[in-house]
């Protein structure tokens, strides 16, 4: 009996329905409740709280000499700029597998890594995006 190919995982992102070239990396996105703990006569138990948690979501994105990568997440961050962001997720070939909707994300970390003429690497900036709600949405 053969095995399944393994699906290889890949992600764009478009904010406001542009896609800006360079991403690098997504973080995870876990779907996690909150929790309450609830004492009872001889036992004490966990159960969800039924309150969704909306994880802050970072990103990766190598900046090329164009300057649409840095212009575009500095005025983000510097300006207070909210911006809707579509993660579509899919297979190495391309084909779609899922998306989620991340709303009116704000920016609450912008890192420009650290140089180290011994040890080159590419010029990238690193955030942290804080965003309203995440819902997993239909394909376009």
């Amino acid at each position: 009996m053969g095995s399944r190919p393994q699906v290889i995982q890949k992600a764009r992102v478009e904010w406001d329905g542009t896609e800006i070239p360079g991403l690098v990396s997504v973080s995870e996105i876990p779907e996690e409740m909150g929790t309450v703990e609830v004492p009872e006569f001889d036992i004490s138990r966990t159960i969800t709280s039924g309150v969704r948690k909306i994880p802050p979501v970072d990103m990766v994105y190598q900046v090329r000499r164009d300057g649409q990568v840095n212009d575009f997440f500095t005025n983000f961050y510097q300006d207070h700029e909210e911006h809707e962001a579509v993660i579509i997720y899919t297979d190495a070939g391309g084909i779609e597998t899922y998306r989620l909707l991340a709303q009116a994300c704000e920016c609450s970390k912008l890192t420009r890594p650290e140089v180290d003429h011994a040890n080159p690497t590419y010029a990238k900036l690193t955030m942290t995006f804080l965003p309203y709600d995440i819902k997993k949405v239909s394909a376009a």
